[in-house]
């Protein structure tokens, strides 16, 4: 019912068509085809000569849109450069440099919680600010707030207990000061002054 006859639509698709020719590429535009030059001199033309046009353009479109560069084709390389080969080989030496480096620093977290006096938490937070140091950041997936975190809850189990006293606290805020100086963006600022 809300769709136009079936003439209709055949006009409407053959007056889409003719107009399309106006967005063709300067190389595929067709010259003027005789409906053109049939409206413009009589503004009227018989149903072959339109019909006729309209072949003429809807072929020119459609060489248009296959050969657009809009519509190019995916192109797979068979095997992979060189470059990306290099990439994927440094890729895999990063990965596995932070995984020993995460499992270095779990591990120092381990003994910092299985410490049961200061001497053991001094030991653990210093080894822990050597690792940063060394490898300027702390390991992927691990940030600075959650280690943080992770330390004050043994810091409040300790302190509760009459321990974690000044020396533990100098190693934990030396801890602290090497992770945000290796964090920091002006690292090479603060490393000229």
């Amino acid at each position: 019912p809300d769709d136009p006859p079936p003439p209709m639509k055949l006009v409407i698709l053959l007056c889409s068509l003719v107009g399309a020719t106006a967005f063709l590429p300067s190389s595929l535009n067709v010259p003027a085809t005789r409906v053109a030059r049939a409206h413009a001199t009589t503004m009227s033309a018989s149903r072959r000569d339109m019909i006729q046009g309209l072949s003429v353009s809807s072929a020119a479109l459609l060489l248009g849109v296959s050969s657009s560069p809009a519509v190019a084709r995916d192109e797979y390389l068979k095997d992979p450069t060189p470059a990306f080969l290099e990439s994927e080989e440094r890729s895999k030496k990063f990965q596995a440099k932070q995984k020993a480096m995460k499992k270095a620093m779990n591990s120092l977290l381990d003994e910092l919680n299985a410490g049961v006096d200061d001497n053991d938490m001094v030991e653990a937070l210093r080894k822990m600010t050597i690792l940063v140091q060394k490898e300027q950041d702390l390991p992927a997936g691990m940030n600075k707030e959650s280690l943080i975190k992770t330390i004050r809850l043994k810091k409040t189990a300790m302190a509760s207990k009459g321990m974690w006293l000044t020396p533990v606290e100098i190693e934990y805020k030396n801890l602290i000061q090497s992770i945000t100086i290796v964090q920091s963006p002006n690292r090479e600022k603060e490393q000229s002054l």
